[in-house]
């Protein structure tokens, strides 16, 4: 769009635009403003002159899929594990935020096409099925987003997700470390000291073992040293082990 004047530009897919409903607006001084689109649908512009003084001269050009762009099975493909394999699983991380956009229209229009119902029959709505069944997201009973506002969320990422700190902020890193072990988990050591592999093993005669000669050409490394099982002093209601640099402790109550 260019012109004299403050005039925005306004577009939207599906639906006219209005100045609090639209999924992209330039931003821009002026009435210089320009905006690429992709992807299939109805797209509505509408142009508002901020002024009585605007003068806007609106031009739109459409560029059909080239000889190098991805055909739809392509894109189809892209969304596999591999995608060189056309029986590879769908990955919900191949298709990025467009996960949370698997049961819109605009992704069925993409599958219908790379598998036209004249060539293959109904084998796109079982290729459909299965990519939601594996990539839609959010998984389970969570809402989805509408067509409005996984829009919104697109337009976000595609501005380079403008004030994210803002909106998220990172929590703070901790300012100290105090080591805790729960009474379940010292519950848990003092059961495996009686009841683990280890102890079962033991009773079973079936803890020692022999080291295989190593070979004349290669040397032997130092051996590991089994030491009996050992008493460990720690503080009242906590319990904590290492491995020394000698021995590999085994600590019981």
């Amino acid at each position: 769009m260019t012109g004299t004047g403050p005039a925005d530009l306004y577009v939207r897919r599906g639906a006219a635009p209005t100045t609090d409903l639209y999924d992209c607006r330039p931003f821009a001084e002026g009435a210089a403003e320009t905006r690429d689109l992709a992807g299939i649908g109805t797209y509505y512009v509408h142009v508002r002159g901020a002024g009585g003084s605007a003068q806007a001269s609106l031009a739109i050009q459409y560029g059909a899929p080239g000889a190098g762009d991805p055909t739809p099975q392509d894109r189809v493909n892209c969304f596999r594990i591999n995608p060189d394999n056309t029986a590879s699983p769908y990955l919900p991380a191949k298709a990025g935020i467009y996960a949370a956009a698997a049961h819109l229209g605009p992704t069925a229009g993409i599958f219908s096409a790379a598998f036209p119902a004249d060539e293959y029959g109904d084998r796109w709505v079982l290729e459909y099925g299965k990519y939601k069944s594996r990539v839609s997201m959010p998984k389970g009973n969570h809402p989805r987003l509408s067509q409005d506002q996984f829009d919104v969320m697109a337009e976000w990422f595609a501005r380079g997700l403008p004030q994210l700190e803002t909106y998220l902020e990172e929590e703070p890193a901790p300012t100290s470390c105090t080591p805790y072990v729960s009474s379940a988990m010292v519950a848990h050591v003092d059961a495996m000291a009686t009841q683990g592999w280890r102890a079962i093993n033991a009773d079973r005669g079936m803890n020692a073992r022999r080291a295989a000669p190593a070979p004349a050409t290669r040397p032997r490394a130092p051996p590991f040293c089994r030491a009996p099982a050992a008493r460990a002093t720690a503080p009242a209601g906590s319990r904590c082990w290492a491995p020394s640099s000698a021995c590999l402790l085994s600590l019981t109550s």
